[in-house]
């Protein structure tokens, strides 16, 4: 890459030039929404608004008929392929866009940020698509990651961050033109004759050009790199992870000056800290999983469902306890969100306060915590650790029951061996017959 110029001057040749030479091409290997992209825009609510920044051939603007989108993208050919699908796009720059602030509810951007040629200008971008948010919108941003080793593209940890990526222009095969025979009249004896070849056109622009490559920049993304571009632009990460050799992330604005004073609020919740909000949320989840779990007795289940080791009971795990358990399934991310929103000085109301204004209706200030972003910390994890604790505490429960029937079955057939009465030999037998149908039906279950 030019060294010599500009940043602007930098994307102009590398990104924008290049997108709108491409840009047919391109959108022909553009067609299949991304999984994880597609289930954030159905879950958006009916009747929302949001915007896709870099929408390209705009394969996302139809996932959802319930919601409405606004596409934009920095490339005239890309928004002209958009446009033949028949959406309504606009051309517009990232760090320049149209759109009021604090408006929209959601917003998508895959696969652009990594275009921008500088860390500030990065991060700026970021910022500017979080400030087109309303209060607890949330925007989805792919970005390309460094570390993608067993992907075609080969980039692992230690190689440069800044490439040029070549995308290749097939060569178009003009068409031969076709030789005519020139009609004779019924009953002639002149034999046809081909007419002369005529001299073939001059070649358009677009037959004759031989395969070309033409050279994008990318900036890849390190481990944890995107979340320090959301914390500079003010973001509030609610879920970061990685697919098909990309970094992405959800992330929220962090709204400081709220104007909530117009909204109905109790009083008596003002003085009520976030660390405080954080015990209890902590303590209802905890409740979820493990109240309905006996706690004085424990049972371990080997991972290849092997036997069971049934243990002495023991004493019930107090508070204290089981948020150290809760805390301890924590991965990092989550510690450090976890920290940062202890340290941060919403209230309770103030929670309150901003679903009242999101929702236009007054809520309990357990919504109010869901609401705010505290349960979105980690409720996904946890939901899943707790169905893989249900399944483990169902498999036990019918390994437990699948022994205790063998060891019924086992006596069953001593009795039965000791029984010289034909009348009370006939109920064992009854008896036998009646667990060996249930076992079946367990053997079933667990094959399953």
């Amino acid at each position: 890459m030019d060294e010599t110029l500009d940043p602007q001057s930098q994307e102009q040749v590398y990104v924008h030039t290049v997108y709108n030479e491409i840009a047919s091409h391109f959108s022909q290997t553009r067609y299949k929404p991304w999984p994880i992209v597609e289930e954030f825009l159905l879950q958006r609510a009916v009747g929302t608004v949001g915007i896709d920044v870099g929408c390209g051939n705009g394969k996302y603007l139809g996932v959802n008929k319930d919601v409405y989108i606004v596409g934009s993208d920095r490339s005239d050919g890309l928004i002209g392929c958009a446009r033949e699908f028949g959406h309504e796009v606009m051309v517009a720059d990232g760090l320049s866009l149209p759109h009021p602030e604090g408006r929209f509810d959601f917003a998508i951007s895959i696969a652009v940020i990594h275009h921008f040629s500088t860390p500030q200008r990065r991060t700026d971008a970021i910022r500017h698509i979080l400030s087109k948010l309303k209060p607890g919108g949330e925007a989805l941003i792919y970005v390309w990651a460094l570390e993608q080793e067993n992907s075609r593209r080969g980039y692992k940890e230690g190689d440069p961050q800044d490439v040029l990526v070549p995308w290749v222009l097939q060569k178009k095969q003009p068409k031969k033109p076709k030789q005519k025979k020139k009609r004779i009249a019924s009953g002639s004896n002149e034999e046809p004759k081909e007419e002369p070849k005529e001299e073939p056109k001059e070649e358009s622009k677009e037959e004759s050009k031989e395969p070309e490559t033409k050279y994008r920049y990318y900036h890849l993304y390190k481990k944890g790199e995107l979340e320090s571009n959301a914390a500079d632009a003010g973001g509030i990460v609610i879920r970061h992870g990685y697919e098909r050799d990309n970094c992405l992330q959800r992330m929220m604005p962090e709204e400081d000056d709220l104007d909530l004073s117009d909204v109905p609020m109790d009083e008596s919740e003002n003085d009520s800290d976030f660390s405080e909000i954080i015990e209890e949320e902590a303590e209802q989840l905890l409740s979820l999983i493990f109240g309905n779990i006996d706690q004085t007795t424990k049972v371990s289940i080997n991972d290849d469902g092997g036997p069971l080791e049934q243990q002495e009971p023991e004493e019930e795990l107090d508070k204290e306890e089981r948020t150290r358990l809760l805390m301890d399934h924590l991965s990092p991310d989550q510690m450090s969100r976890y920290e940062f929103l202890k340290r941060s000085s919403l209230t309770r109301g103030h929670l309150r306060k901003l679903a009242y204004s999101v929702l236009n209706q007054s809520v309990s200030p357990n919504v109010a915590i869901i609401l705010g972003g505290v349960g979105k910390l980690f409720i996904g994890e946890i939901v899943e650790k707790a169905r893989e604790v249900k399944l483990r505490m169902d498999k036990a429960a019918l390994l437990i029951k699948l022994n205790e029937k063998r060891e019924l079955l086992d006596e069953l057939h001593k009795q039965n061996s000791l029984l010289n009465d034909e009348e009370e030999n006939k109920d064992v037998q009854d008896k036998i017959n009646t667990i060996k149908q249930e076992l079946k039906k367990l053997d079933l279950r667990k094959s399953t």
